[in-house]
C-alpha cells in the first residue's frame, strides 16, 4: 500500500470511528442528502484503500452494503445510519465466533499475521481472549442497536462514539495485565 493510500484509507478509518458524534452535528448543519453521501463516501473510501479484500468477502459485503444504502435512501429519519456501529460490532462478532469454530482464533490469527508461531499454550489463552471479544462485539451490539431505536441521538452517539471506545480501552489494558501475570504462570509451569 502506497503512502497516500495509507493516508486515505487511515482518515477515512478515523472518520468513521468518530461517524457517530460527526453524525449528530452533520444532522443539524447539514441536508440529509450530504449527509448520507458524506458517510457512503467514507465507507467506500475505507473499502477501496483498505487491506485488500478477498473475493468471499466481497460476495457478503457488496450486497449488504447496497441493502444498507437503500435502506437508508428510503428512511426519512435516518434511522438506519444509527445502525452502522451496530453491523460492525455484529461483523467483529460474527468473525470472532467463526475462528472460534475454524481455529485459528481472531487473536492467533492476528498475531500470526506479524510472523510470530504461538506454543500451544498461547494459543489457548489467544482463544480464550477471542471468546472475550465475542462477548464484548455481542453485548455491545444489543447496547447499540437500542440505543440507536429508542434513545435520543445524543446518548447514541456518545454511546457509539465515546463509551464503547472506552470499554474497548479498558479491555485492552485489562487484558494486557491479565497477559503478564499469565506469561509469568507460563514460565512458572514450564521451569
Amino acid at each position: 500500500m502506497s503512502p497516500r493510500s495509507a493516508a486515505v484509507s487511515t482518515l477515512a478509518a478515523g472518520l468513521l470511528a468518530i461517524y457517530p458524534l460527526l453524525f449528530v452535528w452533520g444532522n443539524e448543519q447539514l441536508p440529509r442528502s450530504v449527509l448520507v453521501a458524506v458517510f457512503g463516501a467514507l465507507v467506500v473510501l475505507r473499502m477501496v484503500t483498505g487491506q485488500s479484500l478477498s473475493s468471499a468477502a466481497l460476495k457478503v459485503l457488496v450486497p449488504l452494503l447496497t441493502l444498507f444504502c437503500l435502506l437508508v435512501a428510503f428512511d426519512p429519519e435516518l434511522r438506519a445510519l444509527r445502525a452502522y456501529p451496530v453491523l460492525l460490532c455484529l461483523a467483529g462478532f460474527v468473525y470472532c465466533a467463526y475462528t472460534l469454530r475454524v481455529p485459528p482464533s481472531a487473536i492467533e490469527r492476528f498475531m500470526r499475521r506479524t510472523g510470530l508461531v504461538p506454543t500451544p499454550f498461547q494459543a489457548r489463552y489467544m482463544r480464550g481472549v477471542t471468546l472475550l471479544w465475542l462477548g464484548f462485539f455481542g453485548l455491545n451490539a444489543i447496547v447499540t442497536a437500542y440505543l440507536g431505536w429508542a434513545a435520543s441521538l445524543t446518548v447514541w452517539a456518545w454511546h457509539t462514539g465515546f463509551v464503547s471506545y472506552l470499554v474497548m480501552g479498558l479491555l485492552l489494558i485489562g487484558e494486557y495485565l491479565f497477559r503478564l501475570w499469565y506469561r509469568r504462570r507460563e514460565a512458572e509451569q514450564s521451569a
